[in-house]
This record gives structure tokens, sequence and C-alpha cells, in this order.
């Protein structure tokens, strides 16, 4: 596939994580997506970018969209530098939550996307998520 765009925010409030939904679902809605997956995958960028507020203060969104004559594909990857996610496994169990939320969480997240991966240090923690589609010919 080839990249088409790239592009990064730094979130470090609710300001930011209204920006970032507002970009996610701008480009995929020129991309094509239909209406069902725009909602599935910013709802998923709207959990990461919380949770950089909520557990690291700040960090950054970067989107990646990459499109050819047949598929079209968005990745996004939030990154922040706060203490981590201690134990991983535990947070992806279906509505687990270390501060009392009724948010989807990890898990939620991972259902709402085509590809999710996670990985979490002392030193922060990156996720990835994609969501992809075919052209119609």
């Amino acid at each position: 596939m080839t990249i088409s765009r790239h592009n990064q925010l730094d979130i470090a409030s609710e300001r930011d994580i209204a920006l970032a939904m507002s970009q996610c679902r701008k480009l995929l809605t020129e991309m094509g997506f239909s209406e069902h997956q725009q909602v599935r995958y910013t709802t998923a960028v709207s959990e990461l970018t919380h949770n950089i507020i909520k557990y690291a203060d700040n960090g950054v969104c970067k989107f990646h969209t990459y499109m050819d004559q047949n598929r079209y594909e968005i990745e996004t990857i939030v990154e922040d530098n706060g203490p981590g996610i201690a134990d991983i496994e535990k947070a992806m169990e279906a509505g687990y939550s270390t501060s009392g939320t009724l948010g989807i969480g990890l898990s939620g997240v991972q259902n709402l996307v085509d590809k999710f991966l996670i990985t979490s240090t002392s030193k922060g923690t990156r996720v990835e998520i994609t969501m992809h589609g075919d052209r119609m010919t």
C-alpha cells in the first residue's frame, strides 16, 4: 500500500481529545469508511486519548492513512510517557477499570478495530489500532 498521509496531535486536554476525534472522523470520511466503521473507530480513538489524560497527563495521537486502488487503511498510534500498565493481561479483561468508570476500556477498544497492539513499560504506553476496508469495484 502507498502511504498517503501522516498526522500527529499532542494530547494534553479535553480540547485535544475533541480535535483528535474530529480529525479521525474527517480522515475516515475522506477515505470512504462506512458510517458504522467511523463510529467504531472514532470511539476507539476517544477511549485511548481519554486514557492519556486520565493516566499520563499528556501524550500524542498519530494518524497514518494508506490507500491504493483496492484497499484503504487507517492506523492510529496513541503514546504517552506515563507510569505504564502494570498488568496488561488484567487491563485487557472486559469490564476492568482502575478508576471505577464504566468506560469501554482496552478490551472494548480491541473489539472495535481490526488490529490492536499494546506495549507498556514503566516509561509509558503505546497502543496501535488499525481499521481497513476494500474499495467497491
